[in-house]
């Protein structure tokens, strides 16, 4: 089961936010891989009290909400998560629909839960991964950019402190990027990638999905995570 299958067996919610089922411990979230050349685009969560990822680094995203998809009738799939994530990139990093080309869901990746507090309360989102090319990238971000973004980067993989990236986005950009990474940036790397994977394999297993191997684990197993989006009841 991949994630463009699990999407289809996702709907709003009356809470604004989309799952299978009201009961289920998480929300959909999704993140944009948004790549100019060799370069990706990643903003900075701004400093805040109680907030584990403050001043951590992030691929553009957020949640899935159903107010960024009116107009989007029929059943639920990508193109929700798509329509979610225009409207956020381009508030966040100033990237717009119209920069973009070769869009499309990265069925590629298996489930990746995150977690937060906020409001006194635990809060858990699965993250749907997009990816798209950006013509000329912009080194600002959007004029609506959110209180919670307080930077925005292009940058590449040799230049990124692993550490500093939010936990479920380290282990995204190590799993879609480990390939092009040299001998000496993966062990440069893999501390503080096996650090965020056993956190999100903890989250995972909290949500009903399966352990995330890493990217250097054997091709049996990757193969199975990638196709592991069934929720284990």
């Amino acid at each position: 089961m991949s994630c463009t299958d699990l999407l289809r067996c996702c709907a709003f919610l009356e809470d604004g936010f989309a799952a299978i089922r009201t009961s289920d411990a998480w929300r959909l979230g999704a993140v944009l891989l948004a790549r100019h050349g060799d370069r990706f685009c990643l903003v900075r969560k701004a400093k805040k009290a109680d907030y584990a990822f403050s001043a951590m680094w992030s691929l553009p995203g957020g949640m899935v909400r159903s107010s960024h998809s009116r107009g989007e009738g029929g059943r639920f799939d990508n193109r929700m998560v798509r329509k979610s994530l225009e409207v956020r990139v381009l508030a966040e990093a100033g990237i717009a629909a119209t920069d973009c080309t070769h869009w499309q869901a990265e069925d590629g990746i298996g489930p990746i839960v995150t977690h937060y507090r906020a409001a006194g309360q635990d809060r858990y989102t699965l993250v749907a991964v997009q990816s798209c090319h950006v013509g000329e990238p912009h080194d600002v971000g959007g004029s609506d950019a959110p209180t919670s973004i307080d930077a925005v980067v292009w940058t590449d993989i040799d230049s990124i402190s692993w550490d500093r990236v939010a936990p479920a986005n380290r282990v995204i950009l190590a799993h879609l990027l480990w390939a092009t990474l040299g001998d000496g940036l993966r062990e440069r790397a893999a501390g503080a990638v096996s650090e965020a994977l056993r956190n999100c394999s903890y989250w995972n297993a909290h949500c009903g999905f399966a352990a995330i191997p890493a990217p250097w684990s054997d091709p049996v197993l990757l193969t199975s995570w990638r196709s592991s989006w069934s929720i284990v009841r």
